[in-house]
């Protein structure tokens, strides 16, 4: 599952990208896909519940404002929560200069008065989980890189295709993927 802060129009245009890369070379890819019309909360429960399940990967696509603390309760902070809740791994990747991602709270935040958002990243995206680099990759690239990264053991192996879990994802080269 891909997970990403809103309203990254050229950031979330790249991920789609990747998952149509991930999804023609057999990788099983969940996305939740916003429009007008869309239940975003369902979609995004049912990918998370179906994370859960498989013990999938959550690609977190970390902008600098990646896991900021906000009204809704379908955001990336929301994501990287539940990861931490059930112990999920979690992919960290880099798409801008600024990283780990330092979401914003201030005391005038209006939801994040104490820094909550920078202490999750803290313990879920923690130095010692290096990120794979996004920045200047194609979608191929980034599609192989993502590929080579799960691990074997996260793999979903039923129906004979390994799965990929995103939730809105950048562009992969697809040169990289055999």
């Amino acid at each position: 599952m891909v997970s990403a802060s809103a309203d990254r129009g050229p950031v979330i245009t790249h991920m789609r990208a990747v998952q149509e890369c991930l999804i023609s070379h057999n990788y099983e890819v969940l996305m939740v896909h916003v429009g007008a019309g869309a239940d975003v909360g369902q979609q995004t429960m049912a990918c998370l519940g179906r994370i859960k399940r498989e013990r999938g990967v959550i690609l977190a696509v970390c902008t600098q404002d990646y896991a900021e603390v906000t009204a809704s309760q379908f955001s990336s902070y929301r994501h990287l929560r539940f990861a931490l809740d059930n112990s999920l791994e979690v992919l960290p990747l880099r798409v801008e200069d600024i990283y780990p991602p330092e979401p914003p709270w201030s005391e005038e935040h209006p939801y994040d008065q104490n820094g909550s958002g920078q202490a999750l990243v803290g313990m879920k995206i923690p130095p010692s989980l290096v990120p794979l680099d996004c920045r200047g990759r194609t979608a191929v690239q980034i599609a192989s890189d993502i590929a080579e990264r799960l691990s074997i053991e996260k793999a979903e192996w039923s129906s004979g295709r390994p799965a990929a879990h995103l939730f809105e994802m950048p562009e992969i080269p697809l040169s990289r993927i055999q």
